[in-house]
């Protein structure tokens, strides 16, 4: 991820968090007070409700107490109570009576629970029902829901009783108001507010809002009742349910205004992080540009900056790095040019001294016979080959030196041959130095003259170990691919294996005078021709160091190497 991805989204969610966690917080605010506006305005539609119920049966108290002061009161009804002849005065006093205190039903029963004046239904007089007074009597404060009867059928009514008697007969006046929708539309006036009577599990009325918010507030108004079909202790239920529409359409509307107020935050914070992200990370992005192409051949990149934040900071610290990366470049090319000559140096002086003992056996030997005339031609005409040879490979080495900046030159190697004439002259009285192979063997695409130093040092290696016998084999195998190995085995003390590991190291050697690059040399000459070479342990007898050079014509080594360019 980029630094200006990282910055914008950084910079978005600075800015988009912050905004959503305030929408969210006034949201659950807005919703907390509408519940408890719902929750009051529900509470306050209960109690409206409970005090209209209460009221209702206090003015049906009041009307029934009227009514039988009245009663009391009036001398021809007393007497009509006690003269059937004058029947027809009772049977007319309820209606009379119900017409001037404004109720919807009014009952005038004995104690046996006979009808003698019905209000509502003249001619219900003579029924009997003593359930109806007997029920309400033990309503307490509370107004009874009960069946009344009218001409056109029965009515549910909220009715009181009360007792009195006339000329010495018990009487109970019933007196009630019709309970319909409209009685519960007057108890919850509120548009929001719907009210149902229950009873038992039937919805009997409701108030006419329509249908009530199955999601709505809902508080129970409970009323003693006496209906047929139910038990006695059933209750009647007036449901209050206080609509939530209002809260949801207040809600909707604020989420509505909070997206909207989101969405304009939300593109504002985008276009103002996209901008930022670009203005803070293009001079970093430059930066990391002029960054991406210093290396130590390209140490010019000006870093320089007239900043003063930390992008100026870093880019002074970069300049300055580089100022001081070039010095020390500087300062290590000497270095490595001083160390290449003495590396140099030391291989030159290490191929010569390799070359040199052949040449120095073959002095040696013509001094001893010096003194005499008629056998110093003879081993002279014997040793002319060593001398010529000695002397022809200290020439090839100049000129091997001399073309260090070139590549050298690589023709098919007789292997076989080229060892034959590095041991000549290498058998000395300390030990002697043999070779077997196979005269046949494969040619090697490679310098000859790198091969003939692969073979001195291995050589002279193996006879400064103070080994008695050193043997150089040569031998080809078919493959594939093809290959020539050269061997060169000794029998002398053998090289430890922590030693081994570390044979191949420059300057790393365990003899007391050595100079550690003779196996160093020979590693990468070996790596020049494409070979491999490797260190083995004889078990004690000695040491083994096996080098591998692949075999073929000058046209197969040009398609190797083109396959390793490849």
């Amino acid at each position: 991820m980029t630094i200006r991805t990282r910055l914008f989204l950084g910079a978005t969610l600075l800015g988009l968090v912050p905004l959503a966690a305030t929408g969210f917080l006034i949201r659950r605010d807005v919703a907390s007070r509408l519940d408890g506006q719902v929750r009051a305005r529900a509470e306050a539609s209960v109690v409206r409700a409970t005090t209209g119920l209460r009221l209702r049966a206090r003015q049906l108290d009041r009307h029934l107490a009227s009514l039988a002061d009245a009663a009391r009161a009036d001398s021809r009804l007393r007497l009509a109570l006690l003269d059937p002849s004058d029947a027809g005065y009772v049977r007319d006093w309820a209606p009379r009576a119900q017409e001037l205190t404004g109720l919807d039903a009014l009952l005038l029963l004995d104690e046996r629970g006979e009808i003698l004046s019905s209000g509502q239904f003249r001619n219900d007089f003579g029924r009997t029902d003593p359930a109806v007074p007997a029920f309400l009597a033990r309503c307490g404060d509370d107004a009874g829901v009960v069946p009344l009867r009218r001409p056109d059928g029965d009515f549910l009514a909220l009715a009181r009783v009360d007792s009195l008697a006339l000329s010495g007969v018990p009487l109970r006046l019933v007196g009630a108001f019709e309970l319909s929708g409209a009685t519960l539309a007057e108890l919850v006036p509120d548009a929001d507010v719907s009210a149902t009577l229950w009873i038992g599990d039937r919805a009997l009325l409701s108030s006419g809002g329509g249908a009530p918010d199955p999601g709505g507030l809902e508080q129970t108004v409970e009323l003693p009742a006496k209906l047929p079909g139910t038990p006695a202790s059933t209750p009647a239920r007036i449901v209050v349910t206080h609509s939530l529409a209002g809260r949801r359409d207040v809600l909707r509307a604020l989420d509505h205004r909070l997206l909207l107020a989101f969405g304009l935050a939300a593109a504002a914070s985008l276009g103002l992080a996209s901008f930022l992200a670009a203005r803070l990370a293009r001079p970093v992005e430059r930066l990391a540009a002029k960054t991406r192409v210093v290396d130590l051949d390209h140490l010019d990149v000006d870093f320089a900056t007239d900043r003063r934040d930390e992008i100026g900071a870093l880019s002074r610290f970069l300049d300055e790095m580089t100022r001081r990366l070039r010095a020390s470049v500087s300062r290590l090319r000497d270095a490595e040019r001083r160390a290449t000559l003495g590396d140099l140096a030391r291989q030159v002086n290490h191929d010569l001294r390799n070359a040199f003992p052949p040449i120095r056996n073959v002095v040696k030997h013509l001094a001893e016979v010096s003194h005499r005339p008629d056998e110093l031609a003879r081993v002279f005409a014997e040793r002319r080959g060593t001398l010529d040879s000695g002397l022809s490979y200290l020439d090839d080495l100049a000129t091997n030196w001399r073309r260090l900046a070139g590549r050298a030159e690589r023709t098919a190697c007789d292997v076989p041959a080229i060892a034959r004439e590095a041991i000549v002259g290498r058998n000395t009285a300390a030990g002697s130095v043999e070779f077997e192979g196979d005269p046949a063997a494969e040619r090697v695409h490679a310098d000859p003259t790198a091969i003939r130093r692969i073979l001195d040092n291995l050589v002279t290696n193996a006879c400064e170990s103070g080994a008695a016998r050193v043997t150089v084999l040569v031998r080809s195998d078919t493959g594939p691919p093809p290959r020539v190995h050269l061997i060169v085995e000794d029998d002398g003390p053998g090289i430890p294996e922590a030693a081994r590991n570390r044979a191949f190291e420059a300057y790393f050697t365990t003899k007391a005078h050595g100079t550690g690059l003779g196996l160093a040399i020979v590693r990468r000459l070996v790596s020049d021709a494409e070979g491999t070479i490797a260190i083995e342990d004889r078990d004690g007898r000695g040491t083994r160091v096996h080098v591998t050079f692949p075999a073929g014509t000058v046209a197969d080594a040009d398609t190797r190497a083109e396959e390793g360019d490849e």
